[in-house]
């Protein structure tokens, strides 16, 4: 891979703290899709030119791809920006990105050996059903404690 965070963030951008229900997404993800099991199956064949493990973070970007529905290009930035607070805690650490043209050709070749949109709707059952378990949004609530309230003026209609 070849795409360094040390490259920049861009101008304009800020770190947002993860949603909660986010975070336990992300974790419902580690802890319900087979990692192992696809460690294995890379270890033992390349469906791209990369180690198991670079495969591994590839599709593990495909997952978060289908909890926050980016496209390519956005996914990858919004990983270098999360990498960002890593690489400011461990100064030595230089996390590794692919470039959109990489994640495509894993993509591809991860759907012709049959495993993409099985691995997709598994990642879809997860999300739904864990949405499921969320409890309601209580839109007011949420109105009234949001930094979208100090942002946006909103009015209620009478």
């Amino acid at each position: 891979m070849n795409f360094f965070v040390k490259d920049g963030m861009g101008e304009g951008q800020s770190y947002v703290a993860p949603d909660p229900q986010f975070v336990s997404s992300v974790a419902l993800f580690a802890s319900s899709l087979p990692w192992e099991k696809f460690r294995k199956f890379f270890k033992r064949k390349k469906i791209v030119n990369l180690s198991g493990n670079e495969q591994l973070i590839l599709l593990r970007l495909i997952a978060l791809q289908e909890l926050l529905a980016l496209d390519d290009e956005s996914l990858l930035r919004w990983a270098k920006h999360q990498l960002y607070l890593f690489s400011f805690m461990q100064p030595d650490f230089q996390p590794k990105l692919p470039t959109v043209e990489l994640l495509r050709e894993f993509r591809t070749s991860f759907d012709k050996v049959g495993l993409l949109k099985p691995f997709r709707k598994q990642c879809q059952k997860l999300i739904t059903e864990h949405e499921s378990r969320l409890p309601p949004i209580n839109v007011e609530e949420n109105l009234n404690n949001s930094t979208l309230s100090a942002t946006y003026s909103f009015q209620k209609k009478k």
